[in-house]
């Protein structure tokens, strides 16, 4: 029959067939065996039966000889070499071509057996090894042919591995082979360049000139990337270093974890080894929070920020401050009771916990706020945590005691400072001394950006701790941002003090508190508004003062201007000499609007110019009018003060001194120039005998009037005044002072 010619010959040889006496004919496709004895099906189907039957263990090796090719394929040689190509040569199971391709000897065994392990070897027809290069590839998908191609590469033999103990056929693919075994262990965040050895698998000589190549797959029998490598290793080109020896840059990875990948060797551009990459990326690392415990305290009141720092620690202890170079969130465990009464002991309470988050910054530096505004405690806890994340474990820090101090102010400039830091303490204790103002531009604000109480203590001692203005000015200014609507406050609340020679103790905007407890207040004036509130000026009719179990004595004109709300409980209100008496101004009280109460205060005034030494008044002249400045209170347009309005007070003994539930008490006794009606005359206000201790006056905004509430008025020329005092005697011409009109010479309240 005829066929169709090829160039080269392809031609089949069949197992038994004798190369030694069968000729190749040229024009024909193939040459059919003359006694076949089976076919390539039935050997496949013998051949699967062996290798089911895995009990028998077999195991054999098949080689091809090329010395055995030649002699049947006499024409495509030159008695010592293949000078032609061919296809397709049957030899035993196996298919057998020969292609040559730039100068090189391309060889495809396809071989049919089910039993092939994938494992073949190439050497010497003798059993030597080969000593020539040449490279082995597979190209199909079936995996059951082999690619061996080298330069001359002609005189070999071939063999290939048979088992039924194989149960999946892997081809080795090339007998030039990467050495050793490729896994290793990385610090995930570092790039690291590992090298790679080629080597001839026969000869085990090295192999340089190839160009060899990392692809990171996605698994151990995963996928090579399609270019997205945002999350993997880095391809990379291995750079030789000679002998064999390729340098592979293995890069850093996101997050700790276990990567894949190849190594390809090329030579020529044809693959020639291959193998596969596992890289641990682990954290070697631990993070480590340093803290100075040495700044483990506050001030009681304080906001106060601390910091710390996190670092990388390895197992020798080295730091690394690049492993940490990221935020990183912080939780702080801040664990305290509640004492919100700065005097009281420590209470048992139960314990709250809070949690502060905040994160590091890029040098692994972070701060945290601790919060005690108005808790007064001793001590609490921190513990630091830093959270899990994907290449690090979660730390906590041990529990710090975190210690609650007071803050002493040691001079004037301390106390203003510490009162004025927007974050300072709101409870501040001043030493049994005196602080001594030295300028006027040092006036205390009392003022913060949120609303706040401040506390200010007077230690307790031999003495008072004194707040010495020297005239200077206004020694507190009490301010506040939240609007007229607003009913929160700033406020400042002092207890156990003495305040002395001010310009106004205490000026007073919107939205401002001021409370004094056991406090004295002496010699203290407010020339810029006519002597009025010498001790307390509200300025906005939101404002509240509340004073009580404290002093005052001998303050310039009025103590207190009301335009709010003024409370008044249980102090001393006392003038003993008349130039500390102003006219028109009440040397107690002046309410303008709002309201005011006036509560067990003893108001004691004694303005005689001299004494006899059996305490015997002596007026003599005095040429200033003085009957508004011996009475307590003044009541406003709007007014309302111990519950009555200025339109009830237009009679003598209408104001609610001294019955319940006021319960004041007052003493007067005042001598002074009186210019109108006529009289022109010395007036002597004194205490009516029959209310000795229940004596003061009263003046109305609309009528120009002192009303006397428990007094009368005489000429001094009469000589019929009242001179008795309850609260001063005099013995063998020893003064003896009540202890109600008496301020302590000691105090503080801690």
């Amino acid at each position: 029959m005829a066929m169709k010619e090829y160039k080269p010959v392809n031609h089949l040889m069949c197992a038994d067939e004798n190369p030694d006496t069968l000729q190749p004919t040229d024009d024909v496709q193939y040459i059919y065996p003359r006694y076949p004895n089976y076919s390539f099906l039935q050997i496949e189907e013998i051949n699967q039966v062996i290798y089911n039957y895995t009990k028998h263990g077999f195991t054999s090796t098949s080689c091809i000889y090329t010395s055995k090719i030649k002699k049947y394929l006499k024409d495509y040689t030159d008695s010592t070499k293949f000078i032609h190509a061919f296809h397709y040569l049957r030899y035993n199971f196996i298919l057998v071509s020969l292609d040559f391709v730039n100068g090189k000897c391309k060889w495809t065994f396809e071989v049919r057996n089910r039993l092939w392990t994938g494992k073949w070897y190439l050497q010497n027809e003798d059993g030597t090894p080969y000593t020539g290069n040449y490279i082995g590839t597979t190209d199909n998908p079936s995996g059951n042919t082999l690619v061996v191609t080298g330069k001359n590469l002609q005189n070999f033999r071939i063999c290939f591995k048979l088992s039924t103990n194989d149960l999946e056929r892997e081809i080795s693919s090339s007998h030039i082979v990467f050495s050793g075994k490729y896994e290793y262990t990385h610090q995930y965040d570092e790039n690291k360049n590992e090298i790679a050895t080629l080597i001839n698998a026969d000869t085990k000589k090295p192999v340089s000139g190839a160009v060899v190549k990392f692809i990171p797959v996605t698994s151990s029998q995963g996928n090579i990337l399609n270019n997205n490598y945002t999350n993997y290793l880095q391809p990379n080109t291995a750079i030789s270093k000679g002998n064999g020896k390729y340098s592979v840059k293995y890069s850093s990875v996101p997050t700790v974890g276990d990567y894949y990948g190849r190594l390809e060797a090329y030579i020529d551009d044809t693959l020639v080894a291959h193998t596969n990459v596992i890289v641990h990326k682990i954290q070697n690392y631990k993070r480590v929070i340093t803290f100075d415990e040495n700044i483990l305290k506050m001030y009681k009141g304080e906001i106060k920020t601390f910091k710390g720092h996190i670092t990388a620690e390895n197992m020798y202890g080295y730091t690394n401050s690049n492993k940490v170079a990221q935020e990183f969130v912080v939780n702080i465990y801040h664990t305290y009771i509640v004492k919100d009464n700065p005097l009281k002991s420590q209470e048992v309470s139960t314990s709250h916990t809070e949690v502060i988050s905040t994160q590091t910054d890029k040098n692994g530096n972070f701060s945290f706020e601790i919060n005690s505004r108005g808790n007064y405690i001793e001590t609490s806890s921190i513990k630091i945590s830093l959270p899990k994340t994907a290449n690090f474990p979660a730390v906590t820090t041990k529990t710090y005691t975190l210690h609650h101090v007071w803050f002493y102010a040691n001079d004037w400039n301390e106390l203003k400072s510490e009162c004025e830091r927007e974050k300072g303490a709101d409870a501040i204790i001043l030493y049994n001394k005196q602080y001594q103002r030295t300028r006027i531009h040092q006036t205390i604000n009392i003022h913060r950006s949120s609303s706040h109480r401040q506390y200010i203590f007077g230690k307790k001692g031999s003495g008072w701790a004194t707040l010495n203005n020297n005239n200077y000015g206004t020694c507190f200014k009490i301010t506040s941002n939240n609007s007229d609507e607003s009913d929160t406050y700033n406020e400042l609340i002092i207890k156990g003090i003495q305040i002395t020679d001010a310009e106004c103790v205490v000026n007073q905007s919107k939205n401002t508190l001021f409370n004094a407890v056991s406090c004295v207040f002496r010699y203290n004036r407010n020339v810029k508004t006519n002597y009025q509130g010498s001790v307390v000026y509200q300025a906005h009719k939101k404002c509240i003062t509340d004073i009580s179990h404290s002093f005052f004595e001998n303050n310039y004109a009025n103590c207190i201007i009301g335009r709010g709300i003024v409370k008044l409980d249980h102090n001393l209100f006392k003038i003993t000499q008349v130039k500390y008496t102003y006219q028109p101004q009440p040397f107690v009280l002046k309410q303008y609007s709002g309201r005011g109460t006036l509560t067990y205060n003893q108001f004691y005034i004694n303005t005689s110019l001299s004494w006899t030494k059996e305490g015997k008044p002596i007026v003599s002249a005095f040429n200033k009018n003085r009957s508004y400045a011996k009475i307590a209170v003044e009541v406003g347009k709007t007014a309302i003060v111990n519950g009555k309005q200025s339109s009830q007070l237009h009679k003598n003994n209408s104001f609610n001194y001294f019955d319940p539930p006021y319960s004041n008490r007052g003493y007067i006794f005042s001598a002074y120039w009186y210019p109108y009606d006529h009289v022109h005359a010395y007036i002597v206000a004194s205490s009516k005998t029959s209310r000795i201790n229940k004596a003061t006056g009263h003046a109305t905004w609309d009528v120009d009037w002192a009303y006397p509430d428990g007094y009368y008025l005489v000429r001094e020329s009469w000589k019929n005044y009242n001179t008795y005092n309850p609260f001063v005697t005099f013995k063998n011409g020893i003064k003896h002072v009540s202890s109600k009109i008496i301020v302590p010479d000691a105090g503080g309240v801690i």
